[in-house]
């Protein structure tokens, strides 16, 4: 601000024409006031080296001759570019500014400074000599983005483990959108692999490279924005870490690279558990079966037979994902224990706490999010009508979920509170309450808190595979016949609306699975956990007063299991899974298959007896 005093002169003159001068006392100050400079905290932390638009942080609330300035950034000068925007009273227009960050910059924190500009008269903002600092920007270095298709519209990198002899490949590494900067089509970019141990430059377009024994290709699918990535380890591989690194160049030029682990464990061969496995497939005229067995994470046995869509002869894989039904709602009963370690939520929290300002009708008030693990909330059996009919209606629609829930939240519940009836409107109600406190959607926090940090790269939301293909199983129908008629993965209804995903929508090959039914075994032995703490688990895994249903799991007694044993079955009526737990023996028994006719429930309960047989004799 510049201060300039200066005296005042009147001058008067009447009809005539006649004028007089005269100077008065005293001096009037007047301030040069030049555009203010608004200096916000700036995007962090933001993208480098690969032609993102960087928000600066820097505003200007007045008009500035032709919005030019000069700006400094780590010793480097450049001159911003700008948009306008309308500001608050008082302040009708304004710029503000951002930059495409040019090459040459390290991770960091680097100061903002004005160094040079004007105003719309020609008075100057700042020098070199005496800049206007503002904050920090942080740069973080992180390859492009990339997106492909899911099913159910998300965005990601799909990482699918490819497990051999025993090899665990986890993904280390999870994409989130961040910018424009997508590599949205490799058919006019490159990619490229490099493997370790040199991690030496990648050079052109390459579809599959090994080393060691570890190869990774490359596929391009139809439908799919980028390709695939595949590990397979050969047997024989050498153990131990190996590093694996992708270099992208999207069809702008802009370049970036990711890098991620894969662990391979050269401990004996898993038993082939197909040959015992294939009778209960054909007993029960199922497309497909695959089973495994755990001893806590060690893979004891695989195996899968039958194909993985009817009319098709391509055949399952140990690698195959199987969609979970309502084996999901451990996970979302899992991921509400997580909050409940953090303050977030509470076991007593009432539906009137986390639905506040909403329309609740007085038998919901005093439900608690321990009603709804254990089904005593009152919630529906089966979702009504006129709001299921919704819920298919705009079945991607993000609000559907919460707009459900408050439909079912407005009238009365269907018994009291207390009674046991298995509602999975009561685990959309508790996926809902997450999503309302938290700002995030229920798949974003799954994927975040207990997918990515138990690496289980396989998982996705609602059926396996990219629509048209047979990449994964496709779950099938039943007809009036017991015939059955496959889905593909992008149909409707081939899967429950997506709005009842925290109830029956994940979907996992099996060694992923697995490691979800680690994390509950080593709880149930007493052994501690990184995500949740174990006094969390043990509430989650203790049923009501009376009965044997606790957050996702049906808790009984088996002799086979040395006492107690966790148990539940999953299905959206197009797939069939069935999960076991012996905590005394450090056991799980995992069986699927892409069918849920009459003849498929009986046949998968009887596959664990041989099963439990040669594991839990």
């Amino acid at each position: 601000m510049v201060t300039v005093r200066a005296p005042v002169t009147v001058t008067l003159c009447d009809l005539a024409g006649n004028c007089a001068s005269d100077t008065s006392e005293p001096f009037l100050e007047v301030d040069q006031v030049p555009p203010a400079i608004v200096f916000e905290a700036p995007s962090s932390p933001a993208i480098f080296g690969i032609g993102q638009t960087v928000n600066l942080g820097v505003q200007l609330d007045r008009e500035v001759g032709d919005a030019a300035l000069t700006l400094q950034l780590g010793g480097a000068t450049f001159i911003p570019t700008y948009e306008h925007y309308t500001g608050a009273a008082g302040t009708p227009y304004g710029y503000r500014y951002s930059m495409v960050l040019p090459g040459g910059f390290t991770e960091g924190s680097y100061a903002i400074a004005l160094v040079a500009g004007t105003d719309a008269f020609g008075n100057q903002l700042a020098s070199s000599a005496a800049p206007i600092v503002g904050p920090s920007l942080t740069l973080k270095s992180v390859p492009p983005v990339l997106t492909s298709s899911f099913p159910r519209g998300q965005t990601g990198y799909a990482f699918r483990d490819v497990v051999e002899a025993g090899i665990d490949a986890p993904q280390m590494y999870s994409f989130v959108s961040q910018s424009a900067g997508v590599v949205d089509d490799l058919s006019t970019g490159t990619l490229a692999v490099c493997l370790n141990p040199s991690l030496p430059t990648c050079v052109g377009a390459t579809t599959s490279a090994s080393s060691g024994g570890l190869t990774v290709s490359i596929k391009p699918r139809t439908n799919v924005k980028v390709g695939q990535i595949d590990l397979t380890v050969a047997a024989g591989a050498t153990g131990g870490e190996q590093y694996v690194q992708a270099q992208f160049t999207d069809k702008a030029g802009n370049v970036g690279a990711l890098q991620f682990k894969v662990i391979v464990d050269n401990s004996p061969k898993a038993d082939d558990l197909t040959s015992t496995l294939e009778p209960y497939r054909v007993a029960g005229a199922m497309p497909a079966i695959a089973g495994a067995v755990f001893q806590g994470k060690k893979l004891l046995g695989i195996g899968s037979s039958g194909i993985r869509k009817v009319g098709d002869p391509t055949p399952v894989t140990n690698a195959d994902e199987w969609h979970l039904g309502s084996d999901t709602k451990a996970m979302t009963a899992t991921l509400m224990g997580i909050y409940i370690d953090r303050n977030i939520f509470h076991f007593e929290n009432t539906i009137a706490d986390m639905f506040a300002g909403e329309t609740i009708d007085p038998g919901y008030r005093d439900v608690t999010v321990e009603d709804l693990m254990h089904h005593l909330g009152g919630a529906p059996a089966n979702i009504p009508g006129d709001i299921w009919n919704d819920m298919y209606a705009n079945p991607y629609d993000p609000a559907e979920r919460m707009k459900a829930v408050r439909a079912i939240l407005a009238r009365p519940p269907e018994q009291p509170r207390g009674t046991y009836t298995y509602s999975n409107a009561g685990y959309m109600i508790l996926g809902a309450a997450m999503e309302r406190a938290l700002g995030a959607s229920w798949e974003q926090m799954l994927q975040s808190e207990i997918w990515n940090q138990l690496h289980m790269g396989s998982c996705v939301f609602g059926p396996p595979g990219t629509p048209g293909l047979v990449e994964e199983p496709c779950g099938h129908q039943t007809n009036a016949d017991d015939s059955l008629s496959p889905w593909d993965p992008g149909a409707i209804p081939g899967d429950n609306p997506p709005s009842l995903g925290p109830a029956n929508s994940a979907a996992c090959s099996l060694t992923d699975w697995g490691k979800f039914a680690a994390l509950h075994l080593a709880a149930l032995r007493g052994e501690a956990s990184t995500i949740i703490s174990n006094a969390t688990m043990q509430r989650l895994h203790t049923p009501y007063p009376g009965g044997e249903y606790a957050a996702g799991w049906q808790v009984v007694s088996r002799s086979w299991a040395g006492g107690t044993a966790l148990t539940h079955t999953g299905s959206n009526t197009f797939w069939y899974v069935t999960i076991w737990m012996a905590p005394a023996k450090n056991l799980t028994f995992l069986v699927a298959t892409n069918a849920a006719s009459s003849q498929v429930g009986g046949n998968i309960d009887a596959a664990f007896g041989p099963l439990i047989d040669r594991y839990a004799p």
